[in-house]
């Protein structure tokens, strides 16, 4: 039995963002043994579903996003600011600039 769990999306708009974050869920799953996972992507506004599944290459990638975390995680240093008109939007924007002494 395949397993399929739905992402429902508030937007108006299709991002890459939306298709990794369901690609990470299948990752996790992945790792707790569920093999044949797959993703869905709801976009009611703009009356459009997108299925996602999750390839050997997509693992290969999320494995090496993990490491750059956890290198980062570990470092003395902060990463640069990059000040990109996303940023305002972004859920991690304190974070990044914070002012720091």
């Amino acid at each position: 039995m395949a397993l399929r769990f739905h992402e429902t999306k508030r937007r108006n708009k299709v991002e890459e963002a939306h298709t990794w974050q369901v690609k990470f869920y299948l990752w996790l799953l992945h790792l707790n043994g569920v093999e044949d996972g797959t993703g869905i992507i709801e976009y009611p506004l703009l009356r459009q579903t997108n299925t996602v599944e999750l390839t050997k290459e997509d693992i290969v990638q999320l494995n090496e996003s993990v490491v750059k975390i956890s290198n980062l995680q570990q470092s003395e240093q902060c990463p640069s600011v990059i000040n990109e008109k996303i940023c305002k939007s972004c859920s991690y924007y304190e974070l990044c600039y914070i002012d720091e002494e």
